[in-house]
């Protein structure tokens, strides 16, 4: 409706000044030739761009209108996933770098790897639709859980990535327990089957320091997240040297 409106307005404004043009053109032609203004001319100059204008700048509004909407779907795509509704790995890698950046000196930064638990088994079980089902169910929640300042992402398949910008680690625990508890009690059901699963948690703390990058974050909570499934899965455990 919003559309529609701003392109019947745009064809308006630009069919008046069609007329307007076509009318004062008009009269420059006349008084040049000394021919002066008539009915007959002035009708002319305003039937013609009343009648051809919106016709015109109908088609040509609404093809730029598509191809913008175009463009916005594209940016869309590009930024969230489109199953989940959490950032790509692409812009979850951007924006965590950002908000690295704006850490101060000092400042704990916390990010933690997540990984549904026997996921391969579970496409199997329900098919890579039930597959969907459960990693659409996981984003929505994600998203419920975290903290307005934390970023989410899915980083491809069935792992998740989690930037909690000043986080301590207790609040980073907090968090991560809460949306680990959550996923063990949810319940997707999927073509009238309930589906439950489980998730393991890798976390990586560090102070911001100008040798803390993001690549090293993520390193050492991926070596946490196989220190999660190596000890049963369905935990978090938080990185140690010792991991590697």
């Amino acid at each position: 409706m919003k559309n529609m409106f701003n392109r019947l307005t745009i064809v308006l404004f630009i069919t008046v000044v069609s007329i307007i043009s076509s009318l004062v053109i008009t009269f420059m032609i006349a008084e040049t030739f000394g021919t002066g203004m008539d009915a007959i001319n002035v009708a002319c100059a305003i039937i013609a761009p009343a009648l051809i204008g919106p016709m015109v700048t109908w088609y040509i509004v609404g093809l730029l209108l598509k191809i913008n909407q175009l463009e916005q779907e594209q940016r869309s795509l590009a930024t969230y996933d489109a199953l989940t509704g959490l950032l790509t790995r692409r812009a979850f890698l951007e924006q965590a770098g950002r908000a690295l950046n704006l850490t101060h000196s000092g400042q704990m930064i916390a990010l933690a790897y997540l990984d549904i638990d026997n996921f391969k088994h579970l496409n199997e079980q329900y098919g890579h639709a039930g597959g969907d089902a459960i990693l659409k169910a996981f984003g929505v929640l994600i998203q419920h859980l975290i903290r307005r300042s934390d970023i989410a992402g899915r980083l491809g398949g069935e792992e998740f990535a989690i930037i909690l910008p000043t986080a301590s680690k207790d609040t980073a625990y907090q968090i991560l327990e809460r949306i680990r508890r959550a996923i063990t009690e949810q319940v997707t059901v999927f073509k009238g089957q309930p589906i439950q699963y489980t998730v393991s948690i890798g976390l990586s703390l560090h102070p911001k320091a100008s040798t803390t990058h993001l690549e090293t974050l993520i390193t050492h909570a991926d070596h946490a997240l196989f220190d999660a499934k190596r000890k049963g899965k369905n935990r978090i455990a938080l990185y140690s040297p010792s991991q590697e």
